[in-house]
């Protein structure tokens, strides 16, 4: 039930007062701050590509939103809203024929898409029919064009001022070189979309354009790619330690691809095999768990105060001599959780300590979530993108399913492991 309204906030005559029940599993939804009145949803709809273009859109690349103010338009630049995170209640609100005004909380909102850089500059043609219809008519030539005809613009200005979204342009100039040496990495990496009908062959160089020194390690690869074709990108590593993450951002690619979107996400493919054609590869489908905000708040403070102890205990070097007679002000001392393996994470022994952490449903260890993927009403005969080789519902009781094991083991005392004193 909703509390009563303090005695500021008690609406004045004439205005609606709503009382709001919270429900007991509410939606989570995912909501777009549109940069404008809408008085057309469709039409609104329609400047982000439609409900299914902005589905595909957000499995490929759930950071953006792209918004064409002149969907029409081939030349239209797009304005591209960021993925924020937001605690807000989705409500809807009615009103009927006698005015009376009726109000329901449908959903959790937990993210928002909001459009904050400013749109690029471009230059309109004036031709405002349809591109099908723009073209030169097949008789406007010099010879049979009366006299005296209007002139027409040159349009000799570009289409657009800059060559990519105007976000990238930010976003590159306040890049580290960390970050850009990052994606220069990730551009090597073959992906396709889930929709693609074909998967990439086997590399044409192979072994050849890879450096005597790591050929071990492609050798390596080769077998676990054999034995298994499909990989989460950490177990990868974790079986392939103590090779660097260097050299194997260097070598995957001439043996792996991945998905941008579907049941297999950001898991290395072999390449050349397509889990699509297998519907044993439903064991290999990727889940994302995301931790709960609470608890990744928790964590990122952990990792702030760690850092000023780092701080704290090291050296005074030149910048800090003025500060060496000083006495060090008193930290708050944590104890945070240990680290992790893979093993323990997939029987719920211990939680992640990034914010999503990506599993292989074979993985993991847990009765209640095999007997979910091990019961044969659950398998599907088609092949979803949202569900993989598992019927929508079954899928969705595998992903609660994880996330209530971690959630009991936040709430049974694994807390414990943060323990603040001060010194």
């Amino acid at each position: 039930m909703v509390s009563p309204l303090p005695a500021s906030s008690v609406p004045e005559p004439g205005c609606h007062a709503v009382e709001l029940t919270m429900p007991a599993n509410p939606a989570q939804c995912l909501a777009v701050e549109f940069p404008g009145v809408v008085e057309n949803p469709d039409k609104a709809l329609a400047m982000m590509g439609g409900l299914e273009a902005m589905s595909r859109h957000l499995q490929e690349n759930p950071m953006t939103l792209p918004l064409y103010f002149r969907p029409e338009d081939p030349y239209c630049h797009p304005v591209v809203g960021n993925r924020t995170r937001a605690k807000k209640l989705a409500v809807r609100l009615r009103r009927s024929a006698d005015g009376e005004v009726s109000a329901a909380v449908i959903g959790v909102v937990k993210s928002e898409y909001r459009f904050l850089h400013p749109a690029d500059m471009q230059y309109v043609q004036s031709d405002t029919r349809p591109c099908e219809a723009a073209s030169l008519p097949s008789d406007a030539i010099p010879g049979a064009l009366p006299p005296g005809f209007d002139r027409e613009p040159l349009c000799t200005l570009p289409p657009a001022f800059l060559r990519g979204p105007v976000y990238e342009f930010y976003h590159t100039a306040a890049a580290s070189l960390q970050e850009r040496r990052a994606r220069q990495r990730s551009s090597n990496v073959t992906s396709i979309r889930f929709s693609d009908p074909q998967t990439p062959r086997v590399a044409g160089q192979g072994a050849s354009s890879v450096p005597e020194a790591l050929r071990p390690a492609l050798a390596q690869l080769s077998l676990l790619l054999d034995a298994k074709p499909v990989w989460t990108p950490a177990s990868l590593m974790e079986k392939i330690a103590p090779l660097p993450a260097s050299d194997a951002a260097a070598l995957l690619p001439h043996l792996c691809y991945k998905f941008r979107s579907g049941p297999w996400k950001g898991a290395w493919v072999r390449r050349a095999y397509d889990p699509r054609a297998h519907p044993e590869a439903r064991r290999l489908q990727t889940l994302a768990y995301e931790l709960p905000e609470a608890w990744w708040q928790r964590l990122v403070e952990v990792k702030a105060v760690q850092k000023a102890q780092a701080a704290e205990e090291a050296p005074a070097g030149p910048a800090g001599a003025d500060n060496a007679g000083q006495e060090p002000r008193p930290l708050p001392l944590i104890t945070p959780p240990p680290p992790a393996t893979w093993a323990q994470l997939h029987s719920f022994q211990a939680l992640p300590s990034q914010r999503t952490t990506l599993f292989q449903v074979g993985e993991i260890d847990d009765g209640e979530v095999q007997a979910l993927l091990n019961d044969a009403s659950n398998f599907s005969e088609s092949l979803c993108e949202a569900a993989g080789w598992y019927t929508p519902s079954s899928w969705s009781a595998v992903k609660a399913a994880v996330a209530a094991q971690f959630g009991k083991l936040i709430d049974s005392g694994f807390n414990g492991h943060f323990r603040w004193t001060t010194s």
